[in-house]
């Protein structure tokens, strides 16, 4: 059996595995290792495979990551990015990139920028039907993709006073449709999304099924 020091730093715990039992230098660069509770205090550490770790993508994930290649390449520099995604989203491409399901690519004129990629085995998961998702009509939704949809006026009330300090300061805002739906989005959900619907407009008109399908949206936030 060999012992392992564990010791914290900040908000993390680090493990020094010693050099005896450690990879050959060389076999396994700065990667991101799986952990798996075995039982009371008993962990098993190890790296799966990439296509058991591909098949592991939450539906989170893959909607942060159908929405990264929603974007043109040459438009998928970080700042571009970033200022689309809410808050929530932005934890998850962090955890894509840490797990390399994103990369960032700094070379040619990407140099100062860097541009966000999307490895070749990662495209096919795009594909894949969706699970569980979380309600449009919840809080959770908002956090997570920045906009949420309220079907009747009793939860509109409801939600309208649970949120009523964002909606006076403006950082939350909604609107009733012809649907009779109250449509709720953050001000950076909106005005990043406002920017994107405009450049792809330009000067042509476009139904909303031809402009969603444009931007890899579903129908819903369009």
């Amino acid at each position: 059996m060999t012992k392992c020091k564990v010791r914290r730093e900040k908000d993390k715990l680090i493990l020094e595995l010693p050099l005896d039992v450690a990879p050959k230098e060389g076999e396994m660069p700065d990667d991101v290792l799986d952990v798996f509770p075995l039982r009371d205090g008993f962990f098993l550490i190890g790296k799966l495979p990439q296509k058991e770790r591909e098949g592991r993508l939450s539906d989170e994930e893959l909607g942060v990551l159908r929405k990264l290649d929603s974007f043109r390449f040459s438009q998928r520099i970080p700042s571009n990015v970033n200022a689309v995604l809410a808050p929530g989203e932005k934890k998850i491409l962090d955890g894509l990139i840490q797990n390399k399901f994103v990369t960032i690519y700094s070379g040619g004129k990407y140099s100062k920028t860097g541009v966000y990629n999307i490895p070749k085995n990662i495209y096919p998961l795009l594909k894949r039907g969706p699970g569980k998702q979380v309600d449009p009509s919840s809080p959770e939704h908002m956090e997570v993709h920045g906009y949420m949809i309220v079907e009747n006026e009793q939860d509109a009330k409801r939600i309208g006073t649970a949120l009523e300090g964002k909606i006076k300061d403006g950082s939350v805002i909604g609107v009733r449709a012809f649907d009779k739906r109250f449509y709720l989005a953050t001000k950076q959900f909106f005005s990043a999304n406002e920017k994107r619907v405009r450049e792809e407009l330009g000067s042509n008109e476009k139904s909303i099924g031809e402009l969603s399908s444009s931007l890899k949206w579903g129908r819903t936030p369009a």
